[in-house]
Parts: structure tokens; sequence; C-alpha cells
């Protein structure tokens, strides 16, 4: 059969459509319309969003949407970019003495954080983002919460800020008796990722695409 752009898929397959399983799990079909066919068969990345239309059915993304960003994980943090992009409400809570036995304050203050695609530690205070994303330390950087270190619950990473906010977000223990009042950070999220290195160009050998299970 003929690949004419050396990318996977026959050139039948690009002009007639295909069927794969899309990252949702839902099988998704690619067919021509009025504007061509259903990929282009004299390129290898018919959108050109970084990675070959073979690649992008391997990976369930879109070969005909530029998409790259829900894959890539251009600083190697075990995050994808889209995670790190997309705004995410967090809960701050006051916290005293009183959290070792539990307790919060129940009316939390809500703040919008996002994260740099570029960045491992995007605030630099010591946390990467995917540590923050989901609120836990790992130590062994396997993309997994280290089960000997109590979670915080996950925390703003927010670019740029300034060094007094910063310091409000950067405490990850309870408080001790008879030091002053720190703040807590936690929400819902707790998803987990396994990276590969992403194709074509790289940054300093640390870009890398979403493996699926």
């Amino acid at each position: 059969m003929i690949d004419t752009d050396g990318d996977g898929l026959t050139d039948l397959e690009e002009v007639l459509g295909f069927q794969y399983e899309g990252l949702a799990g839902v099988e998704v079909e690619v067919r021509p319309d009025a504007s061509g066919p259903a990929t282009n068969p004299l390129s290898r990345d018919s959108d050109e969003d970084g990675l070959d239309d073979r690649s992008e059915i391997r990976l369930g993304t879109d070969p005909t949407t530029p998409d790259g960003a829900t894959v890539f994980d251009d600083d190697g943090d075990g995050l994808v970019n889209v995670e790190e992009t997309t705004p995410r409400t967090i809960t701050v809570h006051d916290a005293s003495p009183a959290v070792i036995a539990g307790d919060h304050d129940a009316d939390g203050s809500q703040r919008t954080t996002a994260s740099d695609p570029d960045v491992v530690d995007t605030d630099g205070d010591g946390l990467t983002d995917w540590e923050e994303y989901h609120g836990c330390r790992d130590l062994d950087r396997d993309l997994a919460c280290d089960p000997d270190v109590p979670a915080f619950g996950p925390t703003g990473s927010t670019r740029r800020r300034g060094h007094a906010e910063r310091r409000r977000y950067r405490s990850r223990r309870p408080e001790r008796p008879g030091r002053g009042r720190r703040r807590l950070v936690h929400d819902a999220y707790g998803r987990h990722r396994t990276a590969l290195p992403r194709p074509g160009r790289r940054r300093h050998g640390r870009r890398r695409a979403l493996r699926r299970g």
C-alpha cells in the first residue's frame, strides 16, 4: 500500500478516512468533507501540531485538530501542557494550631491558579508543579504520591507571584503549637499521568508526550 508522506497511514486511509479510539476511550471517526480528504496524504502532520498523524491515532488525539497540548509535557514535570495552562480553582483556608485536630476554616476563599508548561517549578517554592497540582510530595519523581509523606492538598503555582503571597502557599505541614498562622490549600484534583518523549524537536531533551495505558 502507498504511504506518500510516510506517516504510517496509507494514502487510501488518509483520503477515505478511518476510525480509532480517542483519549476519552470512545470510537472516533475521521472522514473527508467539502474541504478535502480526511487527513493530508502529502503531510506527515496534517494539523501541524508537532505530532504526526499516526502518532495522534496511537495517543488518541485528533490528527485534524492542533491538540498536541493534551499530550505534550514540554517541561517534563509529569503534567501535560493543557493541565498546566487551564486555570483551576483551589480553596484556601486559614489554618491555626487546631488544624492538628483536623479542623479547617469552613469559609475558605477561592483562588484561580495555573502554571507554566515550560517550567518545572513555576513559582520557585521548591515544589514541582506536579506536586502542587496533586497536593503531595514526589521525591523520587515517579509521578506518584510518596506514601510516607503526608499529603497537603493541591496548591497554587501562579507565575510571578509576589514574595508575600508565595510565602502563604509554602505551608506544607500542620501547624505546631506556638507557631504563627499559616495557609492551607486544597481542592478536589487528583489525577496521574505517565509521560514518554515527545517526537520531533525537543527542549533540552525533556519534551514528553502522554503514554496511553
